[in-house]
C-alpha cells in the first residue's frame, strides 16, 4: 500500500530514463514543480524537445549508464527496454533514490498518480497501480467538478489566513472568520466572474 503524500522537489535533481510517448507525459508532471529535470535518452518527443529549447529541461543525447542517477532524489524509468528499465531500479535502489517504472508496480517505491491542479490546489487520484484508466476517468470528474475558479478561490483564503494571523486572533475568532469565507458565496460570484464582489464579501469575514 503507497502513502499518498506531496513532496518538495524544488531546485533538486529528477532523472527520467527514457523520452517517448509516456515519458513525456512523466516529464510534463514533473514539470509543473520547479525540479531540475534531466532527460536521458538518444530519442525525444518533439514536446519535450521544445522543452528543452525552453530551457525547462536538460537532455542527455544518449543511452543511460550506471551513474547517471548520482545526487537525483527521485528517478523515472520509462524506456521500451525492461533490461534498461530495472538496471534504473537496481541503481536507485542501491543509492536510495526514489523510482518509478512504468508499467511494473513491483519495481516502484512511488506511483505518478492522475493530477488535478488549480494553482495552488492540487488533487491527486492513485489505484496504486491497478488502473492508470481509472485514475484518469476520476481525474476527468473531478476536472468538470473543480473549475479555475479555485485558484483565486484560494487565494483568498490565503490572503484571508494572512490577515487574521498578522492580528493575532485566537483560535475561535480565527476559525470563525473562516467559516465565514468558506459558508459564503465567494466562490460563486468567482464563478460568475464578479470579482470586486468576491473581494468585498471576502474583506467582510475578516471584521
Amino acid at each position: 500500500m503507497y502513502l499518498p503524500i506531496t513532496l518538495d522537489v524544488g531546485n533538486k535533481r529528477c532523472v527520467v530514463v527514457g523520452g517517448g510517448r509516456i515519458a513525456t507525459r512523466k516529464i510534463e508532471f514533473l514539470i509543473t514543480t520547479d525540479a531540475e529535470i534531466v532527460v536521458i535518452s538518444p530519442y525525444v518527443t518533439d514536446a519535450v524537445a521544445a522543452m528543452v529549447q525552453d530551457g525547462k529541461v536538460t537532455h542527455k543525447d544518449r543511452i543511460y549508464r550506471t551513474g547517471d542517477l548520482e545526487g537525483a532524489v527521485m528517478a523515472i524509468a520509462a524506456t521500451s527496454d525492461p533490461d534498461v528499465n530495472k538496471a534504473v531500479h537496481a541503481e536507485a535502489t542501491d543509492l536510495g533514490v526514489l523510482i518509478n517504472v512504468v508499467d511494473s508496480q513491483e519495481l516502484c517505491s512511488f506511483m505518478v498518480p492522475a493530477t488535478v491542479r488549480r494553482g495552488d490546489l492540487t488533487i491527486s487520484v492513485s489505484t496504486n497501480g491497478k488502473s492508470p484508466a481509472v485514475a484518469r476517468r476520476v481525474r476527468e470528474k473531478i476536472e468538470d467538478t473543480i473549475g479555475p475558479e479555485y485558484e483565486p478561490y484560494l487565494k483568498m483564503m490565503d490572503e484571508l489566513r494572512s490577515t487574521v494571523r498578522a492580528e493575532g486572533r485566537d483560535n475561535h475568532s480565527a476559525h470563525k472568520a473562516y467559516k465565514l469565507f468558506l459558508d459564503s458565496n465567494i466562490l460563486e460570484l468567482i464563478r460568475e466572474g464578479d470579482m470586486a464582489q468576491a473581494e468585498e464579501r471576502m474583506r467582510s469575514c475578516m471584521s
